[in-house]
């Protein structure tokens, strides 16, 4: 037996990819990096992108407060169900999970905030007689709470 990953799925569920279903997602202040996300996908994902792209003709989302490589981790996520946040060092995962985190609550994606809390659950676990989140992740959780605007 090949293991416990599933690679293969239902013929009939394969996802579908047209232009003209892909919005623009501009992400960061300083330099501004475009990119290309199919929009059912992300509107049945993102409550904050959905309001953002209620009118049909829009078809494009700017995201300056969000930082490129948050979101490119979220869009990995949005396509695949994987979260690639895995990290030798207990903190730095955390501290990356807390990120995450309140990149979801900012684009109010509440699927995806669930899955952090789901893996920042198993990372504790793999590492049960180790410190908790350290200082950095305490302090982010504080700041990223009071600053949830995308």
């Amino acid at each position: 037996m090949a293991g416990d990953i599933v690679v293969r799925g239902e013929y009939n569920d394969i996802f579908e990819f047209s232009y003209s279903n892909v919005v623009k997602i501009t992400v960061g202040l300083y330099i501004p990096c475009e990119l290309a996300v199919d929009r059912k996908l992300i509107c049945d994902s993102s409550g904050l992108i959905k309001e953002a792209l209620s009118d049909v003709t829009c078809r494009e989302v700017k995201l300056d407060k969000v930082e490129l490589m948050d979101f490119k981790i979220y869009l990995n996520w949005l396509y695949t169900d994987i979260l690639g946040t895995k990290y030798a060092r207990m903190q730095e995962e955390f501290k990356l999970l807390a990120e995450l985190y309140f990149l979801g609550l900012k684009i109010k994606d509440v699927r995806f905030q669930n899955n952090i809390i789901t893996a920042m659950v198993d990372k504790s676990q793999e590492h049960l007689y180790e410190d908790l989140p350290g200082i950095e992740c305490i302090k982010l959780a504080y700041e990223g709470y009071h600053d949830t605007s995308a």
